[in-house]
């Protein structure tokens, strides 16, 4: 074999190495196209709740989807006033005009279908434990703080006037915090409790009363707290105090204790409609209250 010839073959080795290097990266960029793309668990879908904390409707749903697509789903959260929230609201204000107006039985009519709505709607159940009357669970300004004033009574003494909203928890770990809700020596926060971390409970409200005195703030655990949630009735220590737990099947389970003249109450709602099985998840709360 002349030099001519060797040199020929040379470059078709040459040649033929190259273009094998051309298809194996030819293949491998196909099959990088070809592969899969990996995919990413999103949530999608509308929540609407209630500004009241009720859930009515949820349709989110958690869906397996390619990564480059992840962007495009998201949960949309619409707030409402629903309908029998809105009947509430309105039986419920109507009622404080005419408890400032001394219309005392007029007020508790009206205070009672304020309940008929929501048991749990704002402190209802305090004026209605108080029989309607202004000022009777306590006086005080928009704030939510109590202005009870000093001197005796036939309910006890009354006391300086307590802050409250600083003893609702500003947060609670697994769940969404709501506005504080002000009301006459009462103050309440709603949290919507997230499903992944709390799928048993469907609602939470934080509420604390300032009663002026010690004796209108135990009639309240025992006239309303113990009447209300009367199944299920068990004692739990809380932060030094005894807490009255009890249900109301098939939803709600509530805990409620007394710190002189402050009663903080939490009413929490059952999704399974087990509301006896929430004693756990209540007693943690109320380690988060002060």
């Amino acid at each position: 074999m002349n030099f001519q010839s060797m040199q020929f073959s040379r470059k078709r080795l040459i040649l033929a190495v190259l273009a094998g290097a051309f298809l194996l990266l030819a293949i491998g960029a196909l099959a990088l196209r070809l592969r899969p793309e990996s995919e990413v668990k999103v949530r999608a879908g509308t929540k609407i709740v209630c500004i009241y904390g009720e859930t009515l409707k949820n349709d989110v749903k958690e869906l397996l989807v390619s990564r480059s697509e992840a962007g495009r789903y998201r949960v949309i959260v619409e707030k409402v006033l629903c309908d029998r929230h809105r009947k509430a609201q309105e039986a419920f204000e109507r009622a404080q005009k005419l408890a400032r107006e001394g219309k005392k039985a007029e007020a508790l009519k009206a205070f009672k279908e304020a309940a008929s709505y929501d048991p749990d709607f704002r402190d209802v159940k305090a004026w209605i434990a108080s029989g309607g009357a202004s000022g009777s669970s306590s006086s005080g300004n928009s704030s939510g703080e109590s202005n009870s004033g000093s001197g005796a009574s036939s309910s006890g003494t009354q006391t300086k006037p307590v802050a409250l909203t600083p003893l609702l928890p500003a947060s609670l770990d697994g769940y969404e915090s709501g506005p504080i809700l002000k009301e006459t020596g009462a103050a309440s926060r709603t949290f919507m409790p997230l499903p992944k971390k709390h799928a048993n409970v469907s609602s939470l409200v934080v509420r604390v009363y300032d009663f002026g005195t010690t004796t209108r703030a135990q009639r309240f655990i025992d006239n309303v707290s113990r009447k209300l949630y009367s199944k299920n009735p068990k004692t739990v220590g809380v932060n030094g105090a005894a807490a009255y737990f009890g249900t109301q099947p098939p939803l709600y389970a509530t805990l409620a204790w007394r710190k002189g003249q402050v009663v903080r109450e939490i009413v929490m709602g059952s999704a399974e409609n087990k509301p006896q099985s929430l004693l756990e998840d209540i007693t943690w709360v109320s380690d988060r209250v002060r």
